[in-house]
Order: structure tokens, then C-alpha cells, then sequence
């Protein structure tokens, strides 16, 4: 089985018992999902698969990983909304302070990129071109546009979820 069909068969056979147990150990609700995705890129980045030598305990524990990391965000960033003395602030105002820190985070990160994962991004997310589209226009493969996409995003989400 190839290593994409054994992946995807992964996904189809794990997904939702790792999302129920997100749910239930964790409590992250709807954030499960993106949790869930996130354990699978993690599986992608692994050159050798075959060296795994149980997947599904890898996504398990992964998830398990990112969940944690994520409440110790949350965490971390309510400690520090309560000690900049926003007492009189609406959660509107805390929402924009936090939003500002993860665009600075995300620009950041986008100057640390390569140029044409920068470029392939940029025409995505900003010029909003298909994948097919920027293939064509930077000639190369649509697979080589997916997997630039895959790894910014994964960089993005990484950064963010570090702050």
C-alpha cells in the first residue's frame, strides 16, 4: 500500500475516535477538529512511516500533545490578559490585543520563509489564485503547491500556537 493510501486509511479509520477522545479528555470542543488535522500533518512530516511502529498510538499521542499545548496557550495568554490590567476592557478590546500579537507573529514568520513558499502563500492568501492557478503560473507541479502550502501552514500554526 502506498504511503498516501495508508495515511489516508489512517485518517478514515482514526479520525473520529481521536476527535471523541479529545472531546472527552481534554474538553476542546470544537477545537478538536483542528487538533485532529494537525496530529495527521505531524504524521506527514515523518519521512519514514514504515519506522512507526504504531500508528495510530503515534496520532493518539500526538493529539494528546497538541491538546495540551493548546490549553497551556490559552492559558498562558488569559494570565497574561489579567496582568495587563484590562479590568475596564470589553472581551472585544482583549480579542483585537491578542490578534494584533498573532498577525506580528505571522508576519514573522513569513519573512523567515523561503521566497517561493513566501510567493505560493502570498498568492493563495492574498491574491486569492487556486492551487491549479499558481501552479500554472509559477510552473510548477499542483503537488509542489500543496506541499508548500502544507508546510507554511504548519509553520504558521506552529508560531502561532507558541505565543
Amino acid at each position: 500500500m502506498s504511503r498516501n493510501k495508508s495515511i489516508a486509511a489512517l485518517f478514515g479509520t482514526c479520525y473520529a475516535s481521536i476527535k471523541g477522545h479529545l472531546r472527552l479528555k481534554y474538553g476542546v470542543g470544537d477545537d478538536a477538529d483542528d487538533i485532529v488535522q494537525d496530529a495527521f500533518q505531524k504524521i506527514l512530516d515523518v519521512e519514514d512511516i514504515g519506522a512507526i511502529e504504531n500508528p495510530k498510538a503515534y496520532l493518539f499521542r500526538a493529539a494528546s500533545n497538541l491538546a495540551l499545548n493548546r490549553i497551556r496557550r490559552q492559558g498562558y495568554q488569559d494570565d497574561y490578559i489579567a496582568s495587563l490590567d484590562l479590568d475596564g476592557a470589553s472581551p472585544c478590546l482583549q480579542r483585537q490585543f491578542l490578534a494584533t500579537a498573532d498577525v506580528e507573529c505571522v508576519y514573522k514568520t513569513l519573512d523567515k520563509l523561503s521566497e517561493k513558499d513566501r510567493k505560493t502563500f502570498l498568492l493563495n492568501r492574498v491574491d486569492g489564485k487556486s492551487y491549479r492557478q499558481i501552479s500554472e503560473e509559477l510552473n510548477v507541479t499542483l503537488s509542489t503547491v500543496e506541499k508548500r502550502m502544507m508546510k507554511v501552514l504548519s509553520l504558521l500554526r506552529d508560531a502561532i500556537d507558541v505565543e
